[in-house]
């Protein structure tokens, strides 16, 4: 069984829709939301939302601590991470991930949005820092460490070990999108992507960061 877990700082436009899909998956018997001090018209929405664990952060702590609060309260041993922002989520989406997880033993699956900007899916960016994953065994990224980087480095670290120590399968998600930060804050969401992209490269290096799209763009193709 998996334990699904949605870290959130106020988004919550789409959460209802999101934990929906996530019951009708027969594999997930734990849907766990963080919430990372969210706002109190935000905790209303949240308090309302049945059939799931709500876990509540003082303050906010960012999305990888966030993550790491809801691994470790978690039951099983298999995680799906999941963003709060998605749109058009569909139950076939996590079929296919778990499908592919457990025909052929990844040890992670990675949701590949095909709703993105277009240069970034070229280069391959919104399929490396996507959000949706699917680990096999949680307390691999427990042990070693990988959600420990602050703010938004969750991503690039985890993907620093499982791209070259474990296997992982990149699955197509058609119509999967997610609200970017440029439409829920304009211009300040725009400059607030703009410093994620380059704290990306500030975290990894430049060789692994083009390691890392690089990595993606020839594997999500087979």
């Amino acid at each position: 069984m998996i334990s699904a877990i949605i870290p959130t700082y106020n988004d919550i436009k789409n959460l209802n829709l999101i934990v929906a899909v996530l019951k009708d998956i027969s594999k997930i018997n734990e849907i766990i939301i963080v919430d990372d001090g969210s706002n109190k018209k935000s905790k209303r929405v949240l308090g309302k939302i049945e059939g799931v664990k709500l876990i509540t952060n003082a303050r906010n702590m960012g999305k990888s601590k966030a993550v790491k609060v809801g691994i470790e309260n978690s039951l099983n041993y298999s995680v799906l991470l999941i963003d709060a922002d998605l749109t058009n989520l569909k139950p076939a989406h996590i079929r296919k991930m778990i499908d592919s997880f457990n025909k052929d033993g990844y040890d992670m699956v990675l949701g590949d949005r095909q709703n993105e900007f277009f240069l970034t899916k070229v280069i391959g960016f919104s399929t490396a820092y996507g959000g949706e994953r699917l680990i096999k065994d949680k307390n691999v990224l427990l042990n070693n460490n990988l959600i420990g980087p602050s703010g938004y480095l969750l991503e690039p670290n985890i993907n620093r070990y499982y791209f070259k120590k474990t296997k992982v399968k990149i699955v197509k998600l058609c119509g999967l999108g997610q609200e970017f930060k440029i439409q829920k804050k304009g211009a300040k969401g725009f400059i607030k992507d703009l410093k994620m992209y380059f704290d990306y490269i500030k975290y990894l290096g430049l060789k692994e960061f083009l390691f890392q799209l690089s990595f993606c763009r020839k594997f999500r193709n087979n």
